[in-house]
């Protein structure tokens, strides 16, 4: 899914969030977002410039080594984008 809370309202918005966080306790999820409180929680977070990786860390990782999933957006990609 790409942005898939984009221009959406809090309440649609939370609703939506809902059904994704259901459904990948059952099927693998891929979403982009420029929002990351959308994505918590997570298994693992890709960062991406310009549709190529540039890094891949686990949840477990970004909890222990960075704080948080901004915190881990900013040390990663410093210099990067």
């Amino acid at each position: 899914m790409d942005e898939p809370t984009s221009g959406l309202d809090p309440n649609h918005r939370a609703s939506l969030l809902s059904i994704i966080r259901r459904l990948s306790e059952k099927i693998s999820v891929i979403m982009s977002t420029h929002i990351s409180s959308d994505i918590e929680p997570t298994d693992r977070v890709l960062f991406l410039d310009s549709g190529h990786i540039v890094a891949d860390v686990r949840s477990e990782e970004i909890e222990r080594e960075y704080g948080s999933i901004d915190a881990a957006f900013g040390q990663l990609t410093a210099g990067v984008i």
